[in-house]
């Protein structure tokens, strides 16, 4: 009972300081929150922590402290290599280029000047499609 009433001792006295010092720290109070939470659980599945130390507040801001640098870097160290993979594989996964492209265009534009002709594609004739050829004004032979 008396580990229960020390925690929650500890956490009455010292929460609010250490709040303070990660928010200064941090600029983030949801990270300010996270690393708080972080450290009171680790004290309660470690309750021998505070034990050696002389001053409970100097040690749990030098946790604070140790809590958030260690979230600092760890942002950084993700930062760069989210950076270093995504340009990898934004190249990776980049569509590809159609092999076939190329010799797709020019048989289109080929088929393009054959109908601009009136040598390719003709309505039968007497269809509908012929007559409405004829009514645009356009060539039908």
């Amino acid at each position: 009972m008396s580990a229960e009433f020390d925690f929650q001792r500890l956490y009455d006295e010292h929460a609010q300081a250490l709040f303070a010092f990660l928010l200064n720290f941090t600029r983030n109070e949801d990270d300010t929150r996270d690393l708080l939470q972080q450290i009171f659980v680790r004290l309660a599945r470690e309750p021998d922590l505070l034990r050696g130390a002389r001053q409970e507040r100097a040690f749990l801001i030098r946790l604070a402290h140790n809590a958030a640098i260690d979230l600092l870097r760890r942002r950084g160290t993700r930062a760069k290599y989210y950076e270093q993979f995504g340009a990898e594989l934004i190249s990776t996964f980049a569509p590809a280029g159609d092999p076939d492209e190329q010799a797709f265009r020019q048989a289109l534009s080929g088929m393009l000047t054959l109908v601009r002709q009136g040598r390719c594609g003709q309505p039968a004739e007497g269809s509908a499609s012929r007559r409405g050829v004829r009514a645009r004004g356009w060539v039908a032979r």
